[in-house]
């Protein structure tokens, strides 16, 4: 029984999940792209890919890592509930909370550490080491560079 509920709930985690990211990544009209992957055809650069990257991270950690967390907490709670008297499964659901939890401030511990260390490093407080802006000015290198030539030569 209890093999049959978590695979049911691993189940509805994953169809829910999917279906939140293809609704989330879905292009919201014609004219406007809205979604992870903004560029289309030979449009895309390497900057972009950066910005998908992004993307990718910030659905992570703002929606799938907390849903995940919710869902564990909530079968942990459930589990505890339904079995009264039963000290194995009060344990194990006393472990599954747990688990969740400790997963969600190393995850959440990490990132600030990691932020706080990039901020630290940055030469601009203003600037987000985790924003890639993404303009013409960063493809293609100044005209004075371009006239110089690859060696400071003259062209």
């Amino acid at each position: 029984m209890n093999k049959i509920v978590l695979i049911s709930a691993l189940l509805l985690f994953v169809f829910v999940s999917g279906v939140a990211f293809s609704v989330w990544a879905a292009p919201a009209d014609d004219t406007e792209t809205k979604g992870i992957v903004r560029c289309a055809g030979d449009s895309c650069t390497l900057c972009e890919l950066f910005q998908t990257i992004l993307r990718v991270i910030n659905f992570c950690i703002k929606i799938l890592i907390p849903l995940t967390a919710a869902l564990l907490i909530a079968y942990g709670g459930f589990k505890m509930i339904v079995s009264p008297g039963n000290v194995d499964a009060a344990t194990q659901a006393k472990a599954i909370i747990t688990v969740a939890i400790v997963g969600l401030v190393i995850i959440y511990g990490g990132w600030v550490m990691v932020d706080t260390f990039m901020q630290k490093m940055s030469y601009n407080a203003n600037v987000k080491w985790y924003n890639v802006p993404c303009s013409s000015s960063m493809i293609q290198p100044p005209a004075a560079t371009m006239a110089m030539g690859i060696f400071g030569q003259g062209v």
